[in-house]
């Protein structure tokens, strides 16, 4: 996903900047500290730290769950807040 933004002020400065990945794309993995702390910041305003936490251990092992338990966790959100 390579991109370039380039902004001109009326005084005349010109900014750039250009990147030809960003953390999480298949040349920079993301590792999963930092998924579950971007999880925890986007989900934040949905669900309690709690169903949060409880969320990111079920998909730490999802290999090992039935999908009925995870839709499960993920139904609760929104629930008693």
């Amino acid at each position: 996903m390579p991109c370039r933004v380039a902004i001109s002020l009326e005084d005349g400065r010109r900014f750039e900047v250009e990147k030809r990945d960003y953390e999480g794309f298949h040349s920079r993995p993301m590792s999963w500290d930092s998924v579950v702390r971007k999880f925890h910041d986007l989900a934040a305003p949905r669900a309690t730290p709690d169903q949060r936490s409880a969320i990111a251990r079920a998909v730490s092992q999802l290999d090992n769950m039935r999908v009925r338990e995870l839709t499960a966790l993920l139904a609760q959100i929104g629930e008693a807040r």
